[in-house]
């Protein structure tokens, strides 16, 4: 009875350990810092659309299935998807006409990991995109 009680302990523990890790990795969050706002450009009228191409690298091996969803100022701005074999994920996002350099750099930018994980030093840059002041 004794052998049961430690048996099914055990493997409680360990099945704690198992689902725990996973919510950890789900819960990890990489802001952005600024990185890409030199790739930036002026968008022509009537030629370009305003927008970003957010790129979330993983810092380090990639693991497979990692997914993350984009925040702008706490607004969820949609998924990003992985694109080739570097484990990076990738979103292009609207942005609204009369958004200046100045005012992207106050606002509040990151990405939640929300299956799988990334390393230590996974960035969260503007890869391009073309703002307006018309």
């Amino acid at each position: 009875m004794k052998r049961t009680l430690v048996s099914l302990a055990v493997s409680a523990m360990m099945l704690g350990t198992v689902f725990g890790a996973s919510a950890a990795r789900a819960d990890q969050q990489v802001t952005w810092t600024g990185n890409g706002l030199d790739s930036l450009v002026l968008c022509v009228r009537g030629v370009s659309t305003p927008h970003l191409h957010w790129v979330l690298t993983p810092g380090g091996q990639p693991v497979d299935g990692t997914t993350a969803e984009l925040f702008v100022n706490g607004k969820d701005r949609g998924p990003m998807a992985p694109v080739g074999n570097s484990g990076a994920l990738q979103l292009t996002i609207k942005v609204p006409a009369g958004l200046t350099i100045e005012k992207l750099e106050g606002e509040s930018v990151y990405a939640v990991i929300t299956s799988g994980s990334v390393g230590d030093n996974a960035v969260l840059t503007i890869s391009d995109g073309c703002l307006c002041n018309y």
